[in-house]
């Protein structure tokens, strides 16, 4: 039996990538992912298998639930939509169960 936090992990992602593609104006590419920051803070996304160094990609200014700061760290897993062929990590993504 499959995975149903994979499944819905999946669906959210398939979600976002057609409301992007709805919203996109002609000559944009946007196309939503998952990715992880390595050892290195380098960006490894699961449909494009290469690091990426910090220096080329783009965060965007993550909040806590609270309103604070959040900084990425090493290991983190998190949300990537490509913009015109550039990483821009949206925030960070936990399991549903981590959050109880």
């Amino acid at each position: 039996m499959a995975d149903r936090g994979s499944q819905g992990i999946g669906k959210l992602a398939a979600a976002l990538d057609n409301r992007l593609k709805e919203y996109s104006s002609a000559g944009s590419d946007f196309t939503a992912d998952f990715g992880k920051i390595s050892s290195n803070y380098s960006l490894v996304c699961n449909t494009f298998g290469e690091k990426i160094p910090p220096d080329e990609y783009s965060v965007c200014a993550l909040r806590a639930g609270d309103g604070s700061a959040s900084k990425l760290k090493k290991g983190d897993r998190v949300l990537v939509i490509w913009v015109q062929g550039e990483p821009v990590v949206i925030d960070k993504v936990k399991r549903g169960k981590s959050l109880k």
